[in-house]
């Protein structure tokens, strides 16, 4: 192994000795930032890609604001603009979190299946069933887990408190007490801290410690949601590229004549 190599693997965030370019217009960065964004959703680093379009998309904004985002022949303001609704909605999924609105329906007396998930942006104002639910969707940017996600281990760490009987409730509760090692001691017995299914959902604590089935659950579920604003984005970021590299021929004919009348008669 070379010591480049060896350096790096014993300090990851350590930068190699490799000069960058900078994009020459903002078209080109604009394509730059979408390949990145696309080698880190084909090799399942959805967290980085985002990252990676939340970056684009301050510095688009900003390009807007300062005027940048013009044909490079014509000098004339593109026509695309950035999709704010699209970006609002994703950086609330990132940032806020939201609502999980579920639908059951009953297979027998002691088992129930879901038919239907809905991510909300606010709580509802309808009246639920039985077989309805409204729980706490974390914001995706919370779900980055402390924790090898490769890990084996029963619990996961991330950034946001969450209901213990939202993240525990489908655990059976000596099994998940055992694993998880919930329990304390009392005069030399340990003693679990849930009991029945009952002790968890009546639980009032929160905790950042959460199985491993509810992080890969609601992350998908976040993710889901996100996608459906990231792909608007991502197609809205490269038609606005298009458009300013685009050559509008009538209009770069119409300003080479404007130059031919400007100059001056021999």
């Amino acid at each position: 192994m070379s010591n480049q190599r060896q350096d790096k693997k014993n300090n990851p965030y350590q930068q190699t000795n490799q000069l960058y370019d900078h994009p020459r217009d903002l078209a080109d960065l604009i394509y730059r930032k979408l390949g990145v964004g696309e080698g880190f959703v084909s090799f399942q680093h959805k967290l980085q890609f985002l990252e990676v379009l939340i970056d684009t998309i301050q510095v688009i904004k900003q390009a807007e604001v300062s005027g940048m985002t013009i044909n490079e022949f014509t000098k004339k303001p593109i026509k695309t603009k950035l999709n704010m609704i699209a970006v609002n909605k994703f950086l609330h999924v990132w940032e806020k979190g939201g609502f999980l609105y579920t639908r059951y329906a009953e297979v027998d007396k002691n088992i129930t299946d879901i038919i239907e998930d809905v991510y909300l942006f606010s709580y509802p104002d309808f009246k639920l069933s039985e077989f309805e639910e409204i729980t706490r969707m974390p914001a995706l940017f919370s779900l980055k887990s402390k924790d090898e996600v490769t890990s084996e281990d029963f619990f996961m760490r991330i950034n946001e408190m969450i209901p213990e009987r939202e993240a525990y409730r489908w655990h059976e509760p000596r099994l998940l007490c055992e694993v998880g090692k919930l329990d304390y001691e009392n005069n030399g017995v340990l003693i679990p801290f849930f009991k029945t299914k009952e002790d968890i959902m009546q639980s009032t604590f929160y905790t950042m410690h959460v199985p491993r089935n509810y992080y890969d659950i609601y992350t998908s579920i976040a993710w889901r949601e996100a996608k459906k604003w990231v792909d608007v984005i991502r197609i809205n970021l490269w038609q606005m590229a298009k458009e300013m590299e685009e050559i509008d021929f009538k209009s770069v004919l119409d300003i080479m004549d404007n130059d031919n009348l400007d100059e001056p008669e021999d």
